[in-house]
């Protein structure tokens, strides 16, 4: 489980809880949990440690060896402690995994923009999906 911990985005802010394998599919699910102790409000900047709940984001992230890989990663919620801001609650942010609201990692989208602009939309969403992403060609 420590080898694998050094082959998954920021491993200083997430910790590898457990992970399983399909072999049916090759899928590997790998179920994180943030590390950090406070998040800053987007909003406002405003630094917290006031949990308000947690919820799991799924992320996509790039194959390993012709086998899928899939995030799973507990994060957090927390109330702005500031009184004026806007935003009373606000999810803490991984800018080195993936950006708000995304479904694939950093490093996944970053992979993709580069067959897009290689190969173009049809062409590297078949190469794309000869790789094992799910990416259609307007989405390249």
């Amino acid at each position: 489980m420590k080898l694998l911990q050094h082959f998954l985005p920021d491993s200083q802010k997430l910790r590898l809880e457990h992970w399983h394998f399909k072999d049916s599919e090759p899928h590997l699910w790998a179920v994180f949990t943030s590390t950090q102790t406070r998040a800053e409000c987007p909003a406002c900047r405003q630094s917290s440690q006031r949990v308000h709940s947690r919820y799991q984001r799924t992320l996509e992230d790039l194959s390993m060896a012709q086998c899928r890989l899939t995030l799973q990663v507990k994060v957090r919620k927390f109330f702005c402690l500031n009184p004026t801001c806007l935003r009373r609650i606000f999810t803490e942010r991984l800018p080195a995994v993936a950006a708000p609201w995304a479904r694939k990692t950093l490093r996944l989208v970053l992979q993709l923009q580069q067959f897009g602009l290689a190969l173009g939309g049809a062409a590297g969403s078949t190469l794309v999906k000869q790789l094992g992403y799910v990416v259609s060609g307007s989405s390249l």
